[in-house]
């Protein structure tokens, strides 16, 4: 598979000095079961979203381009960060592609694909792996939702599912 993140446009996003979903609902266990916990030498740093069998989204500024891929990992089927699940799926990565646009200073282009060693198809009930991938096409007009840990700088960081937004 050639990946060119060169053709997806990325609009600026404007933050509050903090990254944060705001009016969101604690998320049910279970409910979120694409959402995925980017482990930097396994330290929760970022949140992320299976998109397919072998790719995950999420924010370009989550990845230190100055260390291997190999120190990053996805968790996925997790709810509490500070308790692992006991069904949790952890995939080594293979590459990061960064959008090539991306800037540091600026957060432009603030996105990148993460391709996984393995292929995960789709987590259902937390954990467990199923016949999902096939028929991966899904439906593009439905619209997205983003779930996040929670947390800023000036709050102490929720260790669980809490947030979740339509976007």
């Amino acid at each position: 598979l050639d990946v060119h993140l060169s053709h997806v446009n990325v609009a600026p996003l404007v933050c509050a000095g903090f990254s944060r979903i705001m009016g969101g609902q604690d998320a049910k266990k279970g409910n979120w079961p694409w959402q995925v916990s980017v482990q930097e030498d396994g330290a929760h740093v970022c949140g992320g979203s299976l998109i397919s069998a072998q790719w995950v989204v999420s924010a370009a500024h989550c990845f230190n381009r100055s260390l291997p891929d190999s120190a990053y990992r996805m968790n996925l089927g997790e709810y509490q960060l500070s308790n692992p699940s006991p069904t949790r799926i952890s995939s080594p990565v293979s590459r990061i592609v960064v959008h090539p646009d991306y800037n540091e200073s600026t957060n432009i282009a603030d996105i990148a694909l993460v391709q996984l060693t393995g292929a995960v198809c789709w987590v259902t009930g937390w954990g467990r792996t199923g016949s999902e991938c096939e028929g991966e096409g899904g439906d593009r007009s439905v619209m997205g939702l983003m779930g996040d840990w929670g947390g800023a700088a000036i709050q102490p960081r929720s260790q669980g599912l809490a947030n979740a937004s339509r976007v």
